[in-house]
């Protein structure tokens, strides 16, 4: 943290230079922001099957509604952020769209600058309900296109996600998926906390290569074997909460050491 890098040649206009994060950063200590990590790291991203690139930190915009939603995304495009995730259980693909609509209006960001993330909710697996949650995203958002759209979980509302009847579900909805790809809705297509055994039965139906599989992901949850799945079918793992989280594993801020780093360097 502290350095800025020059991009490269050819780099898509979202992949800029991450924002210098210190504690005179204007954006409000009290959002909740969520980094997206890519691993392994590299300087500035990783590239799974090509064309995909991702810029190497995103906005998360996790418990964000309303007007905390719209200044935490229009603060961090404003401050470089290029990649905005959320979610159709998220409830707040609306004040994101207001969000990159007034950043393009007040910053010049435009919509293709930045990479959009949504995700099909639980409640909307199958065929027929996935392609619908992806226009009624799309129509929320103020876009034609998602630059990525996932899976958000690997089974249906209320039923648990190892559940025969769910294996179902999964297929339709990847079907749905390939077929928002296809049409260009979706310019990549993924899954969310899949687990490994999820993964493999996915990969032995579907036409299209998942691109992308979000997990959470940190030193104290490493998910090695699931991890050295993905990169042995060129699928990208994207970690949620890569400092850890309350409803999860401890956050790594809190240890002294990582507390220690933060203060030495100015940061947050």
């Amino acid at each position: 943290q502290g350095q800025r890098f020059e991009p490269r040649v050819g780099r898509p206009r979202y992949m800029r230079p991450p924002f210098r994060w210190t504690r005179q950063a204007p954006v409000p200590t009290r959002l909740l922001v969520l980094l997206l990590l890519l691993y392994p790291p590299t300087l500035w991203s990783m590239a799974a099957p090509p064309p995909l690139r991702l810029p190497r930190l995103g906005l998360g915009t996790f418990q964000l509604k309303g007007e905390a939603a719209r200044g935490a995304v229009f603060e961090g495009l404003r401050q470089g952020f290029r990649l905005v995730d959320t979610a159709r259980v998220y409830r707040n693909e609306a004040d994101i769209g207001a969000a990159l609509k007034e950043a393009e209006e007040k910053l010049g960001v435009a919509r293709g600058e930045v990479f959009v993330t949504s995700k099909i909710g639980p409640s909307e697996q199958g065929y027929d309900k996935a392609i619908a949650a992806c226009e009624e995203s799309l129509r929320l958002l103020g876009t034609d296109y998602l630059d990525l759209l996932l899976i958000h979980w690997p089974g249906q509302a209320k039923i648990p996600s190892d559940s025969p009847t769910n294996k179902g579900a999964r297929q339709e909805s990847w079907r749905a998926l390939e077929h928002l790809h296809k049409t260009g809705r979706a310019r990549h297509i993924g899954v969310s906390n899949y687990r490994t055994s999820h993964l493999e039965e996915l990969l032995q139906s579907c036409t299209v290569t998942p691109h992308v599989n979000q997990v959470e992901l940190h030193p104290l949850y490493p998910q090695t074997e699931l991890s050295a799945l993905c990169r042995s079918r060129s699928i990208l793992v994207q970690a949620y909460s890569p400092l850890g989280s309350p409803e999860g594993y401890p956050t790594l801020s809190a240890l002294p050491s990582v507390a220690a780093a933060a203060e030495k360097h100015g940061c947050s």
